[in-house]
Order: C-alpha cells, then structure tokens, then sequence
C-alpha cells in the first residue's frame, strides 16, 4: 500500500469491518471490479459481503471503500484517456481525435461544477 492509501484509511475514523480485511488483501481486484463498471452492491456480492453492511461502510465520509472505488475507476478513465491522447496526437485516427475532444470537454465541465459546487472543501 502506497502512502496516498494509507492516508486515506488514516482519515478514516469509524470502525472497520472484519470483512474490509479480505478485500483489502485483494484491493487491486476491487479497484480492477470498479474500473470495469460494476457497482458497490454487485462488489460486494462478489466479495461476500452484505450489500446493506457494504454500502453502510461504502457512504461513510473518508471511508477507505470509496476511496478505493473511485480510485479504480480513475485508474482505468486515465488509461482510456492516455491511449486516446496519444492516438489523437499521431493523426492516424479522426475519429479518435473526435473523441479525444469530446472526453476533455466533458472532464472540464466536470472539474469546473466540482470548483464552483465544493471549492471551500477540502478532500484530502
């Protein structure tokens, strides 16, 4: 676990559930699960786990669960945007370039509702 990780879990300050032992031993697998689209209630299905107790830990402020979820779902958007960066750079691909464009227009109209909405919060 990398400090960024451990940071996150320090911040934490509720219980931890027995069960976040077994997924957190399997952490790159939760990430991998979120990054590919499944939601916190089919994770936790898949992990054995009370979809109730799951979501309960999940929505917690700071909650490592969360953390980790996004995390994986960055992780993979970076990825996809790197490749379509560098596909639209070469010229090789149009439709890609098209695509590109439309992906940082979207994540700037993300970042900039996140600026106005929660810019006196700090999330770190």
């Amino acid at each position: 676990m990398n400090s960024e990780q451990q940071r996150a879990v320090k911040v934490y300050v509720g219980d931890i559930p027995d069960w976040w032992a077994i997924i957190k031993s399997r952490i790159e697998e939760y990430e991998k699960l979120a990054a590919i689209g499944y939601l916190p209630k089919k994770i936790a299905m898949y992990f054995g786990v009370s979809p109730i107790e799951f979501l309960d830990f999940f929505n917690q402020p700071y909650s490592p669960a969360k953390y980790h979820y996004d995390r994986g779902k960055l992780m993979q958007e970076a990825k996809e945007g790197m490749t379509m960066a560098a596909d639209a750079a070469s010229g090789k691909n149009a439709a890609q370039a098209m695509r590109w464009d439309k992906h940082k227009k979207a994540i700037g109209i993300a970042s900039a509702i996140e600026e106005i909405c929660f810019s006196d919060l700090i999330f770190d």
